[in-house]
């Protein structure tokens, strides 16, 4: 029996020059694709910071000239209406700002890979070759070579298990943000569907933080005195976007999965492979040999092997999936339809949503964007006239859509200048961020981001009510 394994080990040993040569040239082209992944990583992180700096004055322009025009305790002061100019700049520091603190929270994994991936696999890999230089030719003895080989596979295996350790505490983080915004604000509603009022009235419940605020009591003051036929257009258009929310979210929390299950992968590589790694370091400097020594080094070869393949595999359904996902920008044809769509007399856009209409690219973004656009009463409290009142109502159901997908108040400002005319290129940019927040996984990521710019905020009204109270930290909209 023990001769017969003899004879199996040394078969199938016969085949460790092979795995051992690939190992070293895959580790090679591992070392050199994640060396060059990190300075691109590093340059863009440059890059974006660059352009935050760029922004931070037309930001602070829109946001000085917005307080301004809001608070009615302060004289204008010769500060000119907030420009669609600058309004762009704000909806570009918030998504630049997004896009740096997502490569940010990635830092640590990278850190540890770039470690473990250039200095430590490169030393690895000239070990690994020495030893196999020696074992073919005999011109000199490989235990040193062998020694160092084993322990750098000892320090490599123990980085990846920390590094499977950091990629799963983010994934985990990730996951149970997205499942609280999911099961909060996005969560679909008890209220059924084919009760207009109820639908809108949880919709505002989901994104109001109290129903002490005085904004809901006019909400619902509005609501009340809509006709039921009036709502149809819109209760679709809020159906549409919470159902695109919450499918995204889906996807992303799967993705959360995907990652922590691969995390966990990753750890239990990382350990097995320190523990082979270390036992075959003490067989070369002990000069121990025998089946068991063959085995487990045969065994840490098959496996680094294994895992290189299994992280080439991985990277390669990564990059596809990346090319394969659906573009966020407007195709020149998708352009003239949104250009289209937004000279198109408002009722005649409402009326195209009882159509396929409202399943076309951007077309939900648009109709957001109008519905922001309507004008605000003089006087909030004055009676209304049912046009102003359905007017008043669909601008304050667009700004909850905006907030159910996670938009901030100087954002929503900021979209509310630009619907008020523009290049139509900045509309066009508008419209594909709006378009970026419902269908693509621009609200997800800023959930995981977790961006807050506090001096991204606009100022309550000094008249307001609430500006004491509870619920201060919504918009007095």
């Amino acid at each position: 029996m023990g001769n017969g394994l003899a004879q199996v080990l040394k078969t199938v040993a016969s085949a460790a020059p092979v795995f051992s040569a690939g190992s070293i040239v895959a580790g090679g082209i591992e070392a050199i694709t994640v060396c060059t992944k990190r300075l691109r990583q590093h340059d863009e992180q440059r890059g974006l910071k660059a352009a935050l700096r760029k922004l931070r004055g037309a930001t602070a322009l829109f946001v000085e000239a917005a307080r301004r025009t809001k608070s009615k305790s302060e004289a204008p002061g010769g500060i000119a209406p907030p420009s669609s100019s600058d309004a762009l700049a704000v909806i570009e520091s918030v998504e630049t700002s997004v896009r740096l603190a997502h490569l940010e929270k990635s830092d640590g994994p990278s850190r540890t890979m770039l470690v473990r991936d250039t200095p430590v696999q490169l030393s690895g890999g000239a070990a690994k070759t020495a030893t196999l230089i020696g074992k073919l030719t005999g011109f000199f003895p490989t235990v040193v070579s062998s020694a160092v080989s084993a322990m750098l596979s000892t320090i490599a295996g123990g980085l990846h298990a920390v590094q499977g350790k950091q990629e799963w505490d983010r994934a985990e983080s990730a996951k149970q943000a997205l499942r609280t915004f999911a099961d909060g604000a996005v969560a679909r509603p008890a209220a059924p569907e084919d009760e207009p009022k109820a639908v809108l009235r949880a919709l505002d419940q989901s994104v109001r933080r109290t129903r002490a605020s005085t904004q809901g009591a006019r909400f619902d003051q509005l609501l009340r005195n809509a006709q039921g036929d009036e709502l149809e257009t819109v209760v679709r258009v809020v159906n549409e976007v919470r159902t695109a929310l919450l499918e995204n979210l889906s996807g992303s929390i799967r993705a959360c999965n995907d990652q922590s299950r691969t995390a966990k992968i990753r750890m239990m590589y990382g350990l097995t492979s320190a523990s082979l790694s270390g036992a075959v370091s003490v067989f070369a400097l002990a000069e121990m040999g025998g089946p068991l020594v063959e085995g487990t080094t045969l065994g840490l070869t098959v496996l680094s092997t294994t895992w290189l393949v299994y992280a080439a595999i991985r990277l390669g359904k990564a990059d596809r999936a990346r090319k394969q996902a659906v573009s966020l920008t407007a195709t020149p044809e998708e352009c003239a339809n949104i250009m289209h769509w937004a000279i198109l007399p408002l009722n005649d856009l409402e009326g195209a949503v009882r159509t396929q209409a409202l399943h076309e690219r951007f077309f939900t973004s648009v109709l957001v964007l109008r519905f922001l656009a309507k004008p605000k009463p003089v006087d909030k409290d004055a009676p209304q006239d049912p046009a102003e009142a359905a007017s008043h109502l669909h601008r304050k159901i667009a700004k909850r859509l905006l907030e159910l997908a996670a938009f901030t108040e100087v954002e929503i400002a900021a979209l509310r200048t630009v619907s008020h005319g523009c290049a139509p290129q900045q509309l066009i940019n508008a419209v594909e961020y709006i378009y970026a927040h419902i269908v693509g996984n621009m609200a997800s990521e800023r959930k995981i981001s977790d961006v807050t710019d506090t001096w991204l905020t606009l100022p309550r009204r000094a008249d307001s009510p609430a500006a004491s109270g509870p619920g201060h930290e919504r918009a007095a909209n």
